[in-house]
This record gives structure tokens, C-alpha cells and sequence, in this order.
């Protein structure tokens, strides 16, 4: 599976799905945890474990919670994350 290219521009990041060829525009609620990914990823996205354990670890948050499980899922569903 090819690697999204995910660009910040200014408060917003824009995804770009090779595979798709689908382009998607991340409100400012989603652009932290981009970056995170975009620190996390090598040469294939990065798992949705992986993230909301970094997100455990590194942010001090709860991934369980409904907000930040609902941010993964949408991450997930445009392609960001592997499930």
C-alpha cells in the first residue's frame, strides 16, 4: 500500500492518497495528530494502534476516548491509517 503525503498549510493538512488518488483537507483538530503520524511513518502508513499508542504515551491522552477514537477512525477511513 503506497504512503499518503500529508503537506500542513497553516492551520489545516492536506492528505493525499496515492492509491485513490483522493485528496483530503484535515481541520485543525486532526492536524496535530498528522504531524504525529507524519513522525511515525516510514516507508507505509503508520497502524492505528501504533498512533493511539503514541498518542497514550507521548500527548498523555486517552485514545479510548469518543473524540479521540472518532479522530483514528476518520484517519483510518481516508486511508492515513492502516486499521
Amino acid at each position: 500500500m503506497a504512503k499518503p503525503l500529508l503537506r500542513r498549510l497553516g492551520d489545516v493538512t492536506v492528505v493525499f492518497d496515492p492509491a485513490t488518488w483522493q485528496t483530503h483537507v484535515l481541520p485543525p483538530d486532526m492536524a496535530g495528530l498528522a504531524d504525529s503520524i507524519a513522525a511515525l511513518s516510514g516507508d507505509a502508513p503508520v497502524s492505528m494502534a501504533s498512533l493511539a499508542e503514541y498518542v497514550h504515551r507521548e500527548l498523555a491522552l486517552d485514545p479510548e476516548t469518543p473524540e479521540i477514537r472518532a479522530l483514528l477512525l476518520r484517519l483510518a477511513e481516508i486511508g492515513v491509517l492502516e486499521g
